[in-house]
């Protein structure tokens, strides 16, 4: 081979590693999330020239907003991919820029130095949003964002109708839960709902359409929000009650169908389950009574329901020694805290044979190493020998 053509091949080919290369960074570092409206989108951004990039295709036209929450000065940009002047590729043009929300109050922003793009979006085109910090000394944080409809073109559906048959009762298709305040709260199972939740379009030239458990209708796609996660059911005794919403969206009109939870004669009892030689709560140890079992939390809490008078229940946990306790309920009240009397659960028990003994050593010995040994060599000099049998009578009234 001549040393010219040498040259030549030796140009093409780091012409070709440059290209392979430019291609993997760009499309290992290309990252952005397809927007549902009225949902809330929390990331993390490395610095101040960090951008977060959206993607949204509407399916009604209108006039659509794209705001920021609860973070520092804030920017977004709106794009959409056109073809260049020689109609060989396709280029990001920018069609909007916000920094600022002038009407922030009536958006539930935390103040004007956040972002509010607003814009109108034309069904089946498809548009990228990109959100970042205006200030050039961020070098990190959150950025929380929301695309929300301001005001869509004409519809052509009149109205939605739901309808299903699925009721829900608090000690089936669902769990008790603890709230954040410490409030017991039964939540439900949505997805057996949304299988059997019948829905149906009345269009505004008299025709409808009915599918039932389907994402989509005639085309357009059903959109299905619920606000189990934040506005939880309680009892209607309860001075927390409230009724849980679902809902349901189609070319931007929407239908709300209330969540029936049917309230029985079982009671709401909470319970505390500790470890038997540390004294400390438990979290994820299980009480179960009957078929109904329930985990406790980071409190060692556990709410389950029982009925009004005496209940066994048995507690155990990953290494434990299962315990039986008696918990009697008054019949006259809808709801028992006993987390007074804690349940000591003995969870040393590493091969699950119902006595603390020299197996149990020998499992620490191979298992564990350090501070994490000492400790486990701790509590098992506290149940050396103990046995099921060993267990205090314990009734809880």
């Amino acid at each position: 081979m001549k040393k010219s053509e040498k040259r030549l091949v030796c140009i093409v080919l780091v012409l070709a590693i440059i290209a392979s290369a430019l291609s993997i960074s760009l499309t290992a570092f290309a990252k952005s999330q397809r927007l549902i409206l009225d949902v809330r989108y929390s990331d993390t951004m490395d610095g101040s020239e960090d951008l977060i990039w959206y993607v949204y295709t509407p399916e009604v036209s209108g006039t659509y907003s794209f705001l920021s929450f609860n973070v520092p000065h804030s920017e977004a940009y709106l794009f959409t991919k056109e073809s260049d002047a020689l109609g060989k590729n396709r280029v990001l043009t920018q069609i909007a820029y916000s920094q600022s929300s002038p009407n922030y109050a009536e958006r539930g922003q935390s103040g004007s130095i956040q972002f509010c793009l607003t814009y109108h979006l034309e069904a089946g085109e498809t548009y990228y949003y990109a959100a970042g910090w205006w200030s050039a000394n961020r070098t990190g944080g959150t950025m929380n964002v929301m695309l929300t409809c301001d005001e869509y073109d004409e519809s052509s559906i009149e109205s939605i109708d739901l309808r299903t048959s699925v009721t829900y009762d608090e000690n089936s298709n669902g769990k008790w839960e603890t709230d954040s305040n410490g409030n017991a709260y039964f939540s439900y199972d949505i997805a057996r709902l949304l299988t059997n939740l019948t829905v149906t379009v009345h269009y505004k030239d008299g025709t409808s359409s009915s599918v039932t458990g389907k994402d989509e209708i005639d085309g357009n796609s059903i959109s299905y929000i619920t606000n189990q996660a934040s506005e939880h059911w309680y009892p209607a005794a309860s001075s927390s009650y409230s009724g849980n919403v679902l809902t349901v969206t189609v070319l931007g009109v929407s239908a709300e169908f209330n969540v029936t939870v049917n309230e029985s004669n079982l009671k709401r009892v909470s319970l505390k389950i500790i470890d038997y030689s540390t004294k400390e709560a438990l979290e994820g140890a299980t009480v179960k009574r009957e078929n109904d079992s329930v985990e406790t939390d980071a409190d060692g809490i556990a709410v389950i329901s029982l009925k009004g008078g005496e209940n066994e229940i048995t507690v155990s946990d990953m290494y434990s020694i299962p315990r039986t306790v008696t918990v009697t309920v008054n019949q006259s009240v809808t709801a028992s805290d006993f987390t007074d009397t804690p349940i000591e659960l003995v969870t040393g028990d590493f091969n699950r044979d119902n006595v603390i003994n020299g197996k149990d050593y020998a499992y620490i010995m191979k298992n564990y190493n350090g501070e994490m040994q000492e400790k486990e060599f701790l509590r098992f000099k506290n149940q050396v020998n103990f046995k099921k049998k060993n267990y205090a009578p314990l009734v809880i009234q």
